[in-house]
């Protein structure tokens, strides 16, 4: 393993120029975010950086420590025309109808800040070449998983026709959108794409005139003509010959298609899976033909063994079977837990029902006895827990079936079955009392990226790898953990002795007779590290690696020498 030294020096050198794609897969803590904040600011050369995240605690970290940064906001938050902002906030228009006609638009702080360039950060709705064509180089904070759909829903789409025609006083528009509504009705797929730009035209045309005489309801009407579900709809079926009613299209596309147009996108994310971005990119190529790009993909491999993790029970405390099996247990432990440690030394992350800030002020979660806690789903990336000694998982992260299934579906263009596999894990659940598992079937690289890589993140938020760290985790602990930290599994009649610090048999420093100590010497001329020593050796004391009996030996060694 790598100190967490040369993995941050590894990270520096990295020139996100060098690739089409680059994607930084290291481990949390490793600095990642950092790196991209300080690129921004070493690099003044490069004209035009953005930064895209879904955390706007991300990007107020970025306004406050790279120069020149601009954080691209809601029109709520600075539109100077109140009247126009309401209507955007009843979801009724967009920014091109709103500040079409305001006679501020030339000195609005919203509008001006899409004329800054230089350093930008912007939530992940902004993930689009019209808002970052032409950027040099895009941070991605984003997993790849996300999709948007685009549906065919002719009904909606005659309704709003109809809203639209009553605006309409000039024979040719009419008879336009007579037969636009026809080719609706029959499926014409061929005029529906010829003619969308003069129907997309006149929407916006009508739009602006129903604002300047503030009828609501007609704007309403209108505005359901939804084109940018259509539009997407009748992209991708031109690729399949329209041979169903909804497409899905993966989030990473847009990054794909902005690296396409020549600016150098880089992904942030730990949790990055490789099988699963091969499998969206020839998705990719496959739609859209042979796009050239290079990329590469940065990962780390750091271990800190002074960070304990205890696997309570083995069990996965799922969701779905939790309040039934787990729920006496993990009560249990936080009581006795609550004895062992200061309350303030402790973070607590579990299902969001669980924790305290989903609950009204005042009234304590079920679980958390009055602890610091946050739900799944909702710590990616974040540093808040760093200074808490001891962080607690109950439960282990995972989508519903159903919901796996329609990702799945989603991102890979198919028509798996939901019921199937929702019977699949009722039978796993009922019968083998287990975590549904669904490796051997389509949708196990689902699961294992949206249940482990939540774990995996979840089990890093008080950053082990940088210093030592007291991790209990009642739920699953995916394989790289148990390299990463020192892995004690911890089972349920150990519990007590674990908790109190009931001293045991096998804690003493003696050496043991068992060690070979020929290998031992080759791996000190070897300039293996004390904890690599204590691994490959299985050299323990209390159930962790005894790298202090492998320094003392280190320096009997050094001193015969």
């Amino acid at each position: 393993m790598q100190t967490l030294d040369n993995a941050t020096e590894e990270l520096r050198n990295i020139n996100p120029l060098d690739y089409n794609i680059s994607i930084l897969a290291q481990q949390p803590g490793v600095g990642k975010s950092t790196w991209a904040r300080d690129y921004c600011n070493m690099h003044t050369e490069i004209e035009s950086i953005g930064i895209i995240s879904k955390r706007h605690n991300f990007l107020k970290e970025c306004e406050n420590e790279i120069k020149e940064f601009c954080h691209w906001e809601g029109m709520e938050r600075s539109c100077q025309n109140p009247y126009r902002a309401w209507f955007q906030k009843l979801d009724i228009l967009n920014r091109s109808i709103i500040c079409g006609h305001c006679s501020k638009r030339n000195n609005c702080k919203y509008n001006k800040q899409f004329k800054k360039k230089s350093r930008v950060g912007a939530p992940t709705e902004y993930l689009d070449p019209k808002y970052f064509g032409g950027f040099d180089i895009l941070f991605i904070e984003e997993k790849i998983t996300e999709t948007k759909q685009y549906k065919y829903e002719p009904a909606s789409l005659i309704t709003a026709l109809s809203a639209l025609k009553s605006e309409i006083r000039i024979k040719k528009q009419t008879d336009l959108i007579e037969r636009f509504n026809e080719a609706v009705k029959n499926n014409d797929y061929k005029y529906l794409d010829a003619s969308f730009s003069a129907i997309r035209k006149l929407k916006y045309s009508c739009l602006r005139r129903a604002v300047e005489e503030r009828d609501k309801e007609l704007i309403k009407g209108i505005k359901s003509l939804d084109l940018e579900m259509l539009g997407g709809y009748l992209k991708y079926g031109r690729i399949h010959a329209f041979d169903r009613d909804e497409y899905w299209e993966p989030q990473i596309f847009k990054a794909f298609n902005l690296a396409k147009k020549g600016t150098r996108v880089v992904l942030l994310h730990a949790g990055f899976d490789e099988e699963l971005f091969k499998k969206l990119f020839e998705r990719y190529e496959n739609e859209f033909g042979k796009s050239g790009l290079t990329h590469k993909i940065y990962t780390s491999d750091v271990g800190n063994q002074e960070t304990n993790c205890y696997h309570i029970t083995g069990k996965a405390f799922g969701k779905s079977s939790f309040d039934h099996y787990y729920k006496k247990l993990a009560e249990d432990f936080l009581t006795k837990l609550n004895k062992k440690y200061n309350k303030d030394e402790i973070y607590i992350i579990t299902f969001k029902k669980h924790c305290v800030s989903n609950l009204p002020k005042g009234k304590d979660a079920e679980l958390s006895y009055g602890f610091d806690s946050m739900h799944f789903g909702d710590t990616s990336g974040l540093n808040k827990f760093e200074d808490k000694k001891v962080l607690v998982i109950i439960g282990t992260f995972s989508l519903p079936v159903r919901d796996m299934v329609e990702k799945y579906n989603g991102l890979f263009n198919q028509d798996l079955n939901p019921p199937y596999f929702e019977r699949i894990a009722e039978r796993q659940v009922k019968e083998e009392h287990k975590h549904p598992d669904f490796r051997g079937t389509e949708i196990e690289i689902i699961q294992r990226v949206e249940k482990e890589n939540e774990q995996y993140d979840v089990i890093h938020r008080t950053r082990g790898l940088r210093s030592p760290k007291e991790i209990y985790v009642l739920g699953i602990v995916p394989e790289k953990i148990k390299k990463e930290f020192s892995y004690i599994p911890v089972n349920e009649n150990e519990i007590d002795g674990l908790l109190n610090g009931e001293p045991k048999e096998e804690d003493n420093r003696c050496i043991n007779p068992n060690i070979d100590l020929a290998k031992m010497t080759d791996l000190f001329r070897q300039k293996k590290n004390n904890t690599e020593i204590a691994r490959e050796l299985k050299i323990r004391i209390d159930r962790k690696y005894d790298n202090d009996l492998v320094k003392m030996l280190r320096a009997h060694f050094t001193d015969r020498k």
